[in-house]
């Protein structure tokens, strides 16, 4: 039931505008080390890469599930990281960071879906 209502969300956006070519980036890319993607005060967080195989409304689901965003944070969050190759989300330890990439990455292999998170700090990039 929640995935049919973030599926129709999708589509309603979808339907808004039309979203910007999905960027890719290569694999083992630091956002940290990148301008642009790490946000003022950012200690700790996680990294989420986009790819071209993970489903965008399991990405919505997770951001609410792991992070607890809400619907319209997460699709916000998610057309984030298609159209700029991924984000920095920021989390108060790296402890939390910690625990919160896992669980992403665990419901990710569960599911078959090669999507890319890992905890970061800015005084180490993984």
């Amino acid at each position: 039931m929640i995935m049919s209502a973030i599926s129709q969300l999708l589509d309603r956006v979808r339907n808004w505008f039309k979203p910007e070519p999905a960027l890719l980036l290569p694999p083992g890319t630091s956002l940290l080390a990148m301008g642009g993607f790490v946000p003022e005060g950012f200690s700790h967080g996680i990294e989420i890469l986009n790819d071209d195989k993970t489903p965008m409304v399991f990405v919505v689901w997770v951001l609410e599930k792991e992070l607890g965003f809400d619907t319209k944070a997460a699709t916000r969050t998610m057309l984030q990281i298609h159209t700029k190759g991924g984000a920095l989300l920021a989390l108060k330890t790296r402890e939390e960071a910690e625990r919160v990439a896992s669980a992403i990455t665990w419901h990710a292999h569960d599911r078959g879906h090669p999507l890319s998170c890992k905890a970061v700090s800015v005084d180490r990039e993984s």
